[in-house]
């Protein structure tokens, strides 16, 4: 595996993820750290400061988790698929990112057994429905797979090529013994 190659598609990631996850966030009107966070500025200022703080607490962990989808990437790219891509990529992304939104839509039931409520029971529609979260964690996990993919480059194990050959055609040999019967008389 190259190494080189899983740090820099990983941070890349990370930096691309961080991002995407500030941005949104703060769109969906998320109320947790690092979202909740105000700037105490005025107008279009004090966003471009709550998003830049958000960005900057997110980007070690966007790393970190770019950094790890890499590395299980590339695993994928050298010894299952031994093929890379951005389109690879996007597809391990996207089952990381299931996988993991999955988990971690089970907070809320594993909070409920310890007494303790952050989710209503009844979600409210729109804007603050908790599951456009899990979609933008999941869509975020797959343009970080496809980022990862896309600077992995080509693997080193190759796939093993599949032996050309033509086809010929092969006479009866009955066809063949009256050829020669032919041929002498």
């Amino acid at each position: 595996m190259k190494g080189g190659a899983i740090l820099r598609g990983g941070v890349v990631a990370g930096i691309v993820g961080a991002i995407i996850l500030a941005s949104l966030g703060r769109g969906l009107g998320v109320l947790i750290w690092p979202w909740n966070w105000v700037s105490t500025s005025q107008g279009w200022i004090g966003f471009i400061v709550a998003w830049t703080r958000t960005a900057i607490f997110l980007l070690p962990i966007g790393m970190a988790l770019g950094v790890s989808l890499a590395l299980v990437a590339a695993v994928m790219f050298e010894y299952i698929r031994q093929r890379a891509g951005w389109l690879a990529g996007a597809a391990i992304g996207l089952a990381l990112g299931t996988t993991g939104t999955a988990t971690l839509a089970l907070l809320p039931w594993l909070a409920f057994w310890f007494s303790y409520t952050f989710m209503p029971v009844v979600p409210p529609l729109g804007r603050y429905d908790p599951s456009w979260a899990l979609l933008a964690l999941v869509a975020t996990s797959i343009v970080m797979g496809a980022v990862a993919g896309a600077c992995y480059g080509k693997p080193r194990h190759r796939r093993h090529s599949v032996e050309r050959f033509r086809w010929k055609q092969i006479r009866h040999a009955a066809s063949d013994e009256r050829r020669q019967i032919a041929s002498r008389l």
